[in-house]
């Protein structure tokens, strides 16, 4: 059952890239966008894997030093969303399919399901089995490295919530916006910098924003801080999503090109 569990979550990026692509008519080069996403997060992946070792912080959460996690998640967000800007922008960005913001949403949306669908085998195959889980760790994970259902089951869950939902919101902030440069040929250098910057900004609040936390919170109890945290980065994660769904409403208002 465990295995059988795990393969559906695993595959659950890939179901909606397929559906997308039914959904809009199997319009041309969504699945080459999803592709493009999956095989450069490979990429992306290999990079920040040489980023943590270079700085000595592999698996970047478990480095001691702040500063030092604060400036290699800078640079691992980096490598991620110029790689979701790059699978739009390598061939699809030239087409003529995209022709304005609400294409560029579903673009960069499928590019993003691409890359969840790679970092989520990164993760089931290769980081959750040998996860470092420490004496600090809550007695939940201790038990679930205990049993087995760290790698198996509560991972791929927790692949399957937050992370997968935030990378269709980064990808909806760039999209949009690369959507406009498309249409805006005069201001397209000015667009497509916005869009990395802003999902570039969104994307490391939602990695760190744990850290922030702790830091400001460090001499409560466990229980406590760890309450803060869920609240606080359930709340600032609501205001992004809600950002990306205001952005889907304009992008369904705004001029494309013919």
């Amino acid at each position: 059952m465990k295995p059988i569990l795990s393969a559906f979550l695993l595959l659950v990026p890939f179901i909606f890239g397929i559906l997308l692509y039914i959904k809009t008519n199997r319009k041309p080069l969504i699945s080459h966008a999803f592709c493009m996403g999956f095989f450069l997060m490979l990429v992306a992946q290999l990079a920040e894997f040489a980023i943590q070792q270079n700085f000595n912080c592999y698996l970047v959460n478990r480095c001691p030093d702040f500063r030092l996690k604060i400036f290699v998640w800078l640079l691992c967000v980096g490598v991620e969303e110029i790689v979701r800007c790059g699978a739009v922008l390598v061939e699809i960005f030239r087409s003529n399919f995209l022709k304005g913001p609400k294409e560029g949403i579903l673009y960069a949306v499928s590019a993003s399901l691409g890359m969840v669908g790679w970092e989520n085998m990164n993760y089931f195959f290769f980081i959750f089995p040998s996860y470092p889980v420490l004496s600090t760790s809550s007695p939940f994970i201790q038990y679930a490295a205990k049993t087995g259902i760290l790698a198996t089951i509560v991972g791929p869950i927790n692949r399957l919530g937050l992370p997968l939902v935030a990378h269709v919101t980064f990808g909806v902030v760039l999209g949009y916006f690369l959507g406009i440069a498309k249409a805006e040929k005069d201001r397209r250098f000015f667009w497509i910098t916005m869009g990395m910057s802003v999902s570039f900004l969104m994307h490391f609040v939602y990695n760190f924003l744990d850290e922030i936390i702790k830091k400001l919170f460090f001499n409560l109890s466990d229980l406590i801080s760890g309450g803060v945290q869920s609240i606080v980065k359930l709340a600032v994660f609501a205001i992004e999503v809600y950002i990306a769904f205001q952005l889907i409403k304009k992008a369904k208002t705004k001029e494309t090109l013919p």
